[in-house]
């Protein structure tokens, strides 16, 4: 079994990743969870940011 994580801005984006994974069988489940935040350093000053992330597995 293999552990999925992907992180994008773009609900759009999760859910296009989200239907090729199952479609293709991929993955054997999935989990789209909005609203987590992300901060991160750029040039010197702190930036935050709304993400999706999907997460899943493999058989």
């Amino acid at each position: 079994m293999i552990q999925l994580i992907v992180s994008s801005t773009s609900e759009k984006q999760i859910l296009e990743i989200a239907e090729l994974l199952i479609k293709e069988r991929y993955v054997i489940d999935l989990n789209i969870l909005p609203n987590h935040k992300r901060l991160s350093l750029e040039n010197e000053k702190i930036i935050s940011s709304d993400l999706f992330l999907l997460t899943g597995k493999t058989k």
